[in-house]
């Protein structure tokens, strides 16, 4: 049986899955107990209609597809040789592991390129890298376009995010850095077999993190990303009418980054939903409702607006990670 067809590099990712979903509920159930008002809460809930949820999520998988060439591109500057469809199945499959520190779980696309193209790990595995490089820019033009349209001062999250997209920016496209860490890894144990895969996946990290591939990433990145932050605005005006754009999409922009630079919690868990709750709670606030009902308020948006984003993403890529599973190998 060839490396390619080999069933074994699959293990765990239901399992992976099955954790995402149990610490999901359970950063909800917290979240319940405390934002308060839990009858209130279900009651908002029960009041949104089930079309605007659906269009939430339909945005959301727009996203998906408004951001696919720029995963298309990255594939051909690799070299991976996939058929367009195949090639959006496995970009797809990549999201049922968005629940994971950092989202590092869609490397398992690299995985799946692996047993249907043949293109070694190391090789493809800096794609993932580049876009959540791009992904973090293109939510850093998204807060500066809010906070310019909404008279709202940039805080420490911008300047941290864009911090660590700069640092990593220059590590990359350092060739003393890039040899530096190919010495270290060959002085490891084992060495003759990292240190080579180490240059590789630096070599595709300095192709796919050039100023040009940043700027042409980062703008599909911030086009698909703003369609998540309108979803977010259609949710809010169910109960405020009134209540801007600006502040909606600054408030999920805002929280999407804030669980993005702590990568240690999976899809941003826990600190996301706090952050996004904060920041509505005072938007609707500011529009007249009271307390209770504004809390109640800006924790359904932030419950459906995490489901039709989050964990619509991880319906989605379970469906392609079935379907992807139903493939056999391209031969190319």
């Amino acid at each position: 049986m060839s490396e390619r067809s080999k069933p074994e590099e699959r293990p765990g990712h239901a399992g992976k899955i099955a954790v995402g979903v149990i610490l999901g509920l359970a950063c909800y159930a917290v979240f319940g107990s405390l934002t308060g008002g839990l009858d209130e809460t279900l009651s908002a809930l029960r009041g949104v209609p089930l079309g605007l949820v659906a269009a939430a999520c339909g945005l959301s998988f727009v996203n998906y597809l408004v951001r696919f060439p720029r995963w298309e591109r990255y594939r051909v500057i690799t070299g991976v040789e996939l058929s367009r469809g195949r090639s959006l199945l496995i970009y797809l499959a990549g999201l049922s592991l968005t629940v994971t520190p950092g989202k590092v779980g869609e490397a398992f696309k690299s995985v799946l390129i692996r047993q249907h193209e043949g293109s070694p790990i190391h090789k493809t595995a800096p794609i993932v890298l580049a876009e959540r490089v791009t992904d973090l820019l293109g939510f850093l033009v998204l807060i500066l376009g809010f906070s310019l349209a909404g008279g709202l001062a940039l805080d420490w999250i911008f300047w941290t995010a864009a911090g660590a997209c700069l640092l990593t920016c220059l590590a990359v496209s350092s060739s003393s850095v890039g040899e530096k860490l190919t010495q270290l890894s060959a002085a490891m144990p084992g060495g003759g077999w990292l240190a080579p895969k180490v240059a590789g996946a630096l070599s595709s990290s300095r192709a796919l993190l050039t100023p040009r591939e940043l700027s042409s990433g980062t703008a599909l990145a911030a086009l698909g990303w703003g369609l998540e932050c309108l979803a977010c605005w259609l949710l809010a005006r169910h109960f405020a009418p009134e209540v801007s754009l600006a502040l909606c999409g600054h408030a999920f922009a805002v929280a999407a980054v804030a669980g993005a630079v702590v990568i240690f919690t999976p899809g941003g868990l826990g600190v996301t939903e706090a952050s996004l709750y904060a920041l509505l709670l005072a938007a609707l606030g500011a529009e007249g409702l009271g307390e209770n009902a504004g809390a109640a308020a800006a924790a359904t948006v932030v419950l459906l607006a995490r489901l039709s984003t989050l964990w619509f993403a991880v319906a989605v890529g379970v469906i392609a990670t079935a379907l992807t599973a139903r493939l056999k190998p391209q031969r190319v």
